[in-house]
């Protein structure tokens, strides 16, 4: 009787392999915690204010290669925008929007929020026309719900603010602050009694 060790070898090749895999991935989490260790020290020199800086010469850089990614004119966008530089955020998203085939609601909502910003937090009918651009491509635009529910509440329209802050709970986005959307619902509500 002629015995096949093909099947034996092959067994014991996958086995092994198998085992090596496994004994390689579980060095995996030392392997990033090292790369943590050498990359963190240079962040944690830096203030939020340099890290901003630095995001912002990166994209920067991006783009003095590639000027017609609207991609990247995006990002650039929310990186003035988180840097408190509103003027520079609102012409960023100008080019992010002429150069997007598929323009989402979040380019008009991101335009809208840097505008009311750099407009000293005073709504306009700029303001209100992105907006509307917004929420005509997506009903349930968090960042322009959120700006029209800020607005009615600061105009002493409490109930049309709980109406659209209750609208972004039913949403159910991922990301959604619900306490913080709750509280802002609760404080409405003692203002209408």
């Amino acid at each position: 009787m002629t015995v096949n060790k093909w099947p034996i070898l092959l067994s014991s090749v996958l086995m092994v392999g198998s085992l090596s895999g496994y004994a390689w991935l579980g060095s995996y989490p030392k392997l990033l915690n090292q790369n943590k260790e050498q990359v963190a020290p240079f962040f944690e020199s830096l203030s939020p204010q340099e890290i901003r800086s630095t995001r912002i010469t990166a994209l920067q850089e991006k783009l003095y290669q590639d000027k017609q990614n609207g991609q990247l004119w995006y990002q650039l966008g929310h990186a003035y925008l988180l840097n408190g530089e509103y003027k520079k955020a609102v012409t960023v998203f100008d080019y992010a929007i002429r150069l997007t085939d598929a323009i989402s609601s979040d380019h008009y909502a991101s335009k809208a929020t840097a505008l009311y910003y750099h407009n000293k937090q005073q709504m306009g009918n700029e303001i209100n026309d992105l907006i509307a651009s917004a929420l005509a491509i997506d009903e349930n635009n968090q960042t322009a719900l959120m700006m029209l529910a800020n607005e009615q509440f600061m105009q002493a329209r409490y109930q049309q603010a709980i109406n659209l802050w209750v609208k972004i709970l039913d949403s159910d986005q991922a990301g959604l602050d619900r306490v913080g959307i709750i509280h802002r619902i609760n404080q409405a509500k003692l203002f209408l009694r």
